[in-house]
C-alpha cells in the first residue's frame, strides 16, 4: 500500500459549495445542506472508481417516502435538503463558509487542504475548533482504491455511537473494523467486528476544569458502506502527532458534520447528542413505527424447530404459558422448520413436513391464542434447493466475478445448512437484481398467506468472499435498469447494501399484503437506513455468561445512538454457551425486561431455556450462615425461581405504555428508546463514562445487577436539582453522587425516577391480542422540597395500524412542599381509548396531599403505603 496525499488548489465557489482540485485530479466538494449539516466529498482518480458507483441507498433526507428503495446518485443528494443560504470569504489561502451554526475555515498551505470546524452559539464563533483535519495527511488515498480521512486528535473530547461495538460506550482508544459478521459465542467486551455496520460517531466535549459538557456535541458519519476500519486513537505515528482516521478499502470519501447546537443558535437546555441524533435521524430517515404487540415477551429457541416432533412440542408452549401463567406475544419460528427431510439443510421458504405436518393448522392455534409467529429466513438458496435452478435462470444471485454480458455464472460459496460448523455450497441473492427481490418477495409472501405475522431477516452479513464478484444493480430505477452489464463489484458497493435491500423487500412483501397495517420484521444485520423498515434487532448469538449481561448494555445504547432499529435487545440467557444458572436468568430477565425488545432464545444443547425451566429450587440444610450472600442464598433456595421471573415479565407488560410512547417518540424524532446518561444529562461530565446503566426514556434510570452472589448495588445517579427517586422504596437521593441500595434477587435491578417522572403503567395481560387495555396509572414522583410543574404527553392508538387515528393525552402535576396537584387533558382524540379514568400514584411514603386539580371535592386514598387520586377523563 502506497498512500498518496494530493495537493489542492482552489478551484472556485457556487451557491452553498467550494470546491477544490488537485493536479492528479483528486476532487474536494465541501456543501452547506442546511445551518446544521455540511457534507465532504473527496472524490480520488483512482482507476479502480471506474465503474462510477456513484449512488447513496443510505441517505434518505428528512421526511420524505419510503418507496422505492433505488439509490439516490450522490451527486443529487443536495436536493433532498433546505441548502439555505450561506456566507463565504475567499482569500489567498483562506476560504471560509458559514452558515448561522458552523462556520468552516479551509486552510490552503503548499497544496495541503486543512478543514478547520466551530461552533457558532449565540451569534459568537468558538474559540477553538470541534475538529481539525491533520494537516498534510487529512484526504489521502492508496493506489488500491481505499480513502482516508485523518483527523487531529483534540483534548476533552469523547467519542459514543458507532453503532454495534463491544466494550464500553466511549470510543477513544480503541479501533474497530467496519464490516460485518457472524460472531456467534462473542466476547460482549473484546470482539471485533460483530453483525452491523454503521460508521456514524458523536463528538462531546467536555470542560476537564468543571466536569460540564457545556452542551456542545458534534456528529460525523461518513455515506460508504465498503468494509475499512475506524481508529479513535490506538494508531500512533510520532511524526503525525496523535490523531483518529477513517478508511474505506473502495468508493468516495463522502462525510456529513452534525452540529448539535439547536437551531436558534443558543446552548439548548437539551443535550447537544439529543439534538445530534435528531438531526442524523433526518439524513438517514426515521425508524419505522412498531406494533405494539412486539413490546410483550417474545418466545424463541431453536431447540423447539429442529426437534423430530416440532410442531407437538410448540403447540403445547401455549399450553405451558397457561400453565405457568406467563405472558407471550410472539414465538419466533427457527429455521428447523425449513430443513430438508433427508440431510437437515436448511431450505428457505419450504417445510419438513415429519416436523410439521399442519403448519397452517399450528398458526392458526397460535392465533386464536393471541400469539403472533414470525418466521425465521436466509438470504440464499443452498445448491439442492428445490428452487435453485429456476432462480439460477432468473439471475437472482451474486454475480461471479468471471460473468459477461453474454454469460451469467452465479457466486458459489459455502453456506451455513444444519447445524454447528455444518455447511453446503449455495448462492446469496442479490437484491439489487430483479430475479433476486421477486424470488424473495414471492417466498415472503407464502408465508404471510399462512397466516404468519412476522419476518425474521437471519445470517444476513452477507459473507461473499470475494470483492470482485458482481450485483446486478437492475431493479427498477437503479443504475443499470435499463442495461445489462456487470460492473459493480461487491467490494465497491458494499456487503451491507444487500443487509439494507433485503430489509426494504421484506418489508415491501408485508406491505403488499397487508398494506395498513404495520409490518412486524426483525433483521439481525444492519446497516443505516435498515431502521425505515424493520422495528426490531438484537445483539446477535451472545454467550452465556454474567459478563455478557453486563456489556450488552453499552452495545444496545450504541445502537440506539445510531439509529438501528429502536427495538433493540438482547438473547436473554446467552444463546450459545451453558445453561444459566437459576440466579443469572433472574438477573438477566430483570435486564431484559427494561430493554426495547425483551426476547429469551437459545441454542443450548442441554435443551430449551424458559422462563419456568427452574420451577423451585430445593432448600438447602444449612444453619450456620456466615456472611449476607449466604443469608440471600438461603433466601433464595427457599422461593420459587419462576414466581420472580414472571412477576418481572408481568411488570413489562405493566410498562407497555411507557415503552410504546418511547417507541412513538423515537418514530417521529429518531430519539433512542434507551439512552446513555450523558444523553439526558450533559451538565455532568461524570456521565460520559457511565456505561453499564440507561435511561429508558427520559424519567427512568436502570442499573441491573450483573454478577452472582450480588444483593446491593452503587449506582452513580447524575447531576440533578430535583433529585431521584427509588422507585421501589420511595427513598430520595440528591443527584451528583453515588447511591448504594439493596437489590434482593426479588427486585428487578435498581430502578430510579427521576424527580418531576410521569410514568404511565397499564394492565398486565396475558397478550395485547386479546387483552383489555381498560386501566391506566401513572407513577408520578414529585421532586422533595421544591416547588413546579410537569406534564407527560402520552399517545393511544390500536397499535397496529399505519399512521391510525391517535388519541393524545397530557398529564399534569403541580408540586410543592405540602401538597401535590393532578390533571389530565385531551387533545386530539380520534382512537377511542377503553379507559375512562387515570389513577395517579405517589411514591410510597410520600406524605403530601394528593389532590386533583379543579375538582378539589375528588378525595385521594391511601392502598399499599401508597396515596391514590382517580381522575375521571
Amino acid at each position: 500500500m502506497r498512500q498518496i496525499q494530493p495537493t489542492f488548489y482552489f478551484e472556485g465557489e457556487a451557491a452553498n459549495k467550494l470546491t477544490f482540485k488537485s493536479e492528479d485530479g483528486s476532487l474536494l466538494i465541501i456543501e452547506a445542506l442546511e445551518s446544521h449539516l455540511f457534507r465532504v466529498r473527496h472524490v480520488p482518480p483512482s482507476k479502480l472508481l471506474s465503474a462510477h458507483f456513484d449512488s447513496t441507498f443510505t441517505v434518505f433526507g428528512p421526511d420524505k417516502p419510503q418507496f422505492p428503495i433505488k439509490g439516490i446518485r450522490r451527486d443529487e443528494v443536495s436536493n433532498l435538503f433546505s441548502r439555505p443560504k450561506v456566507s463565504t470569504t475567499i482569500g489567498t489561502n483562506v476560504h471560509t463558509i458559514f452558515s448561522a451554526l458552523i462556520k468552516l475555515v479551509c486552510h490552503l498551505t503548499d497544496g495541503d487542504l486543512v478543514l478547520n470546524w466551530y461552533h457558532i452559539i449565540d451569534g459568537k464563533v468558538g474559540n477553538e475548533p470541534f475538529q481539525v483535519d491533520l494537516p498534510f495527511r487529512a484526504y489521502a488515498y492508496d493506489r488500491n482504491a481505499g480513502v482516508y480521512h485523518y483527523i487531529k486528535t483534540l483534548p476533552n473530547q469523547s467519542f459514543i455511537g458507532l453503532g454495534e461495538h463491544t466494550g464500553e460506550c466511549v470510543l477513544n482508544g480503541r479501533r474497530f473494523r467496519l464490516e460485518t459478521m457472524d460472531a456467534m459465542g462473542y466476547d460482549a467486551e473484546t470482539t471485533d467486528p460483530l453483525y452491523k455496520i454503521c460508521p456514524f460517531y458523536i463528538g462531546v466535549e467536555i470542560d476537564q476544569k468543571t466536569s460540564k459538557q457545556q452542551h456542545r456535541a458534534f456528529g460525523v458519519y461518513y455515506d460508504n458502506l465498503a468494509s475499512g476500519f475506524i481508529d479513535f486513537g490506538t494508531e500512533i505515528d510520532a511524526f503525525w502527532g496523535s490523531y483518529r482516521v477513517y478508511k474505506a478499502d473502495y468508493g468516495i470519501l463522502d462525510y456529513y458534520v452534525i452540529s448539535g447546537i439547536s437551531n436558534d443558535g443558543k446552548a439548548d437546555a437539551r443535550s447537544g447528542v439529543e439534538i445530534v441524533v435528531e438531526r442524523f435521524a433526518d439524513v438517514v430517515g426515521k425508524p419505522a413505527m412498531i406494533p405494539k404487540f412486539a413490546l410483550g415477551y417474545l418466545a424463541s429457541s431453536m431447540g423447539y424447530a429442529d426437534a423430530g416432533n416440532a410442531q407437538e412440542l410448540l403447540e403445547g408452549f401455549i399450553d405451558k404459558c397457561n400453565q405457568h401463567d406467563f405472558p407471550c406475544d410472539l414465538m419466533h419460528l427457527s429455521s428447523g422448520y425449513t430443513a430438508d427431510l433427508a440431510s437437515g439443510a436448511r431450505n428457505v421458504f419450504t417445510w419438513n413436513k415429519d416436523r410439521f405436518p399442519d403448519p397452517r393448522g399450528m398458526i392458526q392455534k397460535y392465533s386464536d391464542a393471541g400469539i403472533h409467529i414470525a418466521a425465521n429466513v436466509k438470504p440464499w438458496y443452498l445448491q439442492g434447493h428445490q428452487n435453485y435452478d429456476y432462480a439460477l435462470v432468473q439471475e437472482s444471485f451474486v454475480a461471479d466475478f468471471k460473468s459477461t454480458t453474454k454469460k451469467y455464472k452465479p457466486r458459489q460459496t459455502r453456506l451455513w445448512s444444519a447445524g454447528a460448523g455444518d455447511t453446503s455450497t449455495g448462492s446469496y441473492f442479490d437484491f439489487t437484481s430483479k430475479g433476486g427481490k421477486s424470488t424473495w418477495i414471492n417466498g415472503i409472501q407464502s408465508l404471510l398467506e399462512l397466516g404468519i405475522s412476522g419476518i425474521w431477516n437471519d445470517n444476513n452479513e452477507f459473507a461473499l468472499p470475494d470483492d470482485d464478484d458482481f450485483y446486478a444493480m437492475s431493479c427498477e430505477g437503479m443504475v443499470n435498469d435499463q442495461k445489462h452489464t456487470y460492473s459493480f463489484t461487491v467490494g465497491e458497493c458494499g456487503r451491507p447494501l444487500q443487509t439494507l435491500l433485503m430489509a426494504a423487500a421484506s418489508h415491501e412483501a408485508m406491505v403488499r399484503s397487508a398494506r395498513n397495517k404495520r409490518p412486524f420484521l426483525i433483521t439481525r444485520s444492519c446497516a443505516p437506513g435498515v431502521q425505515r423498515f424493520a422495528v426490531q434487532t438484537w445483539s446477535g448469538d451472545n454467550f452465556t455468561d454474567w459478563k455478557t449481561i453486563k456489556y450488552n448494555n453499552p452495545i444496545g445504547l450504541g445502537c440506539g445512538l445510531s439509529l438501528f432499529p429502536m427495538g433493540y435487545g438482547h438473547d436473554v440467557g446467552g444463546f450459545y454457551g451453558p445453561q444459566p444458572s437459576p440466579e443469572m436468568l433472574v438477573r438477566w430477565v430483570q435486564n431484559g425486561i427494561f430493554q426495547p425488545r425483551f426476547c429469551i432464545h437459545s441454542w443450548k444443547e442441554e435443551g430449551v431455556t424458559e422462563p419456568w425451566m427452574f420451577p423451585e429450587v430445593k432448600k438447602k440444610t444449612t444453619f450456620y450462615l456466615l456472611n449476607e450472600w449466604e443469608i440471600h442464598s438461603f433466601i433464595l433456595l427457599c422461593l420459587k425461581v419462576t414466581d420472580i421471573i414472571r412477576d418481572a415479565i408481568k411488570f413489562r407488560y405493566r410498562l407497555i405504555p411507557y415503552l410504546y410512547n418511547l417507541h412513538y417518540e423515537a418514530h417521529l424524532t429518531g430519539h433512542p428508546v434507551i439512552r446513555p446518561l450523558i444523553y439526558h444529562f450533559p451538565n455532568d461530565g461524570n456521565c460520559v463514562n457511565q456505561s453499564f446503566e440507561f435511561m429508558l426514556g427520559p424519567w427512568l434510570l436502570v442499573a441491573s445487577i450483573f454478577e452472582d452472589h450480588a444483593i446491593s448495588r452503587k449506582v452513580y445517579l447524575p447531576e440533578n436539582a430535583e433529585g431521584w427517586c427509588d422507585v421501589w422504596t420511595g427513598n430520595w437521593y440528591s443527584g451528583g453522587h453515588v447511591a448504594d441500595v439493596d437489590v434482593p434477587l426479588k427486585r428487578h435491578g435498581a430502578l430510579f425516577a427521576r424527580g418531576g417522572a410521569m410514568v404511565p403503567l397499564g394492565n398486565v395481560m396475558q397478550n395485547v391480542k386479546k387483552g383489555v387495555d381498560d386501566a391506566r396509572r401513572v407513577w408520578i414522583f414529585p421532586p422533595k422540597g421544591l416547588h413546579g410543574t410537569n406534564e407527560y404527553e402520552v399517545i393511544e392508538d390500536d397499535g397496529e395500524t399505519v399512521n391510525g387515528s391517535v388519541t393524545r393525552i397530557t398529564f399534569q402535576m403541580n408540586y410543592n412542599e405540602q401538597s401535590v396537584e393532578v390533571g389530565l387533558k385531551v387533545g386530539e382524540h380520534r382512537y377511542e381509548i377503553q379507559y375512562d379514568s387515570v389513577l395517579f400514584v405517589l411514591p410510597e411514603a410520600d406524605p403530601r396531599t394528593l389532590v386533583q386539580r379543579d375538582k378539589p371535592e375528588n378525595k385521594s386514598f391511601f392502598e399499599n403505603g401508597k396515596t391514590r387520586i382517580r381522575v375521571i377523563i
